[in-house]
């Protein structure tokens, strides 16, 4: 298995510097998009889960009922050009999988806008969270002072790691959905 994604690698190790900027304000990086756990390439193993893929390979975690990110392995490879997977194990009633990223820096630049939890929602609401996501769906909440932290913490990766914010199309996510959803592989297990 070849497997070669330097962003995975800045995404982890950003943590340190953003503890340097804010060093008064007791936030991290995982903490402002959501994710419990991230795995470094070295560590990316499949997610394990009824309901995941067998040709994926896990690299984050939000922590909340085995949701997880993963990239779609091809050709047994998997660079920062692969596809990437949400699995939601706990999504009974609808999609326990969606592809929701063609790539790394797409996922990256769509988790600095408003966090890796809020694209959970592709698969349990698909339809108000692909609004979210596109130009439409821009607009300015009210939010607490804990979410304006978050949002500082986003803005400032996502200037250091140039990373300008992504908004989907409709018809952009269908296309994702068309493209490489066929290509999931399902444990024996899976139904739905």
């Amino acid at each position: 298995m070849q497997i070669n994604v330097p962003l995975l690698e800045q995404l982890i190790q950003i943590k340190a510097t953003v503890k340097r900027q804010f060093p008064k304000q007791n936030s991290n990086w995982p903490d402002a998009i959501w994710i419990a756990y991230w795995n470094s390439a070295a560590k990316l193993k499949n997610g394990g889960y009824y309901c995941t893929p067998t040709n994926s390979l896990a690299f984050a975690m939000t922590g909340t009922d085995g949701q997880h990110f993963s990239f779609l392995v091809q050709n047994s490879s998997v660079n920062e050009a692969s596809p990437i997977v949400l699995t939601a194990p706990d999504n009974y009633e609808g999609q326990t999988n969606v592809v929701i990223a063609k790539d790394l820096h797409t996922f990256a630049r769509l988790a600095l806008r408003y966090g890796c939890f809020e694209l959970t929602e592709l698969a349990y609401a698909p339809k108000t969270a692909i609004h979210a996501f596109t130009t439409a769906g821009a607009s300015k909440q009210a939010i607490d002072e804990s979410e304006q932290l978050r949002q500082k913490v986003r803005a400032f990766v996502a200037k250091d790691l140039d990373l300008p914010p992504y908004y989907y199309t409709v018809e952009e996510f269908k296309a994702l959905q068309a493209k490489y959803m066929p290509l999931l592989q399902m444990p024996k297990e899976y139904s739905q």
